[in-house]
């Protein structure tokens, strides 16, 4: 991983401990309103949730891309992401999901 992998929204940093606690927290709130039942622990350094999440990402398309689809729209990744390429870039999709995220968690913040 590079310094390109990591997700900032606003000055925040993912990679924040944290933060990394709540855009997890958030991501498994996502996963398990779209129906998928998998769950990332929330105590994992970035690193190591980098790499489960882009294996995950690949294991899902492969055994319910229908589901797997809808999962990114409820995290709320827009149609023109999902359609760049016919295959899925998974580097991309990894990031475009934490990304938002994070914001969710940013914002969510800021309302508070």
């Amino acid at each position: 991983m590079n310094k390109m992998d990591v997700i900032a929204y606003r000055g925040v940093l993912i990679t924040d401990s944290q933060v990394l606690k709540k855009v997890i927290n958030q991501l498994n709130k996502d996963l398990a309103l779209s129906g998928l039942s998998y769950r990332f622990l929330d105590t994992i350094n970035y690193n190591s949730f980098y790499k489960e999440f882009m294996a995950w990402i690949e294991s899902a398309i492969i055994k319910n891309e229908a589901l797997f689809i809808g999962f990114l729209y409820r995290v709320d990744i827009k149609e023109q992401e999902l359609k760049k390429n016919k295959q899925f870039d998974i580097k991309n999709l990894a990031k475009s999901v934490l990304e938002r995220e994070l914001q969710k968690i940013i914002l969510r913040r800021k309302i508070e």
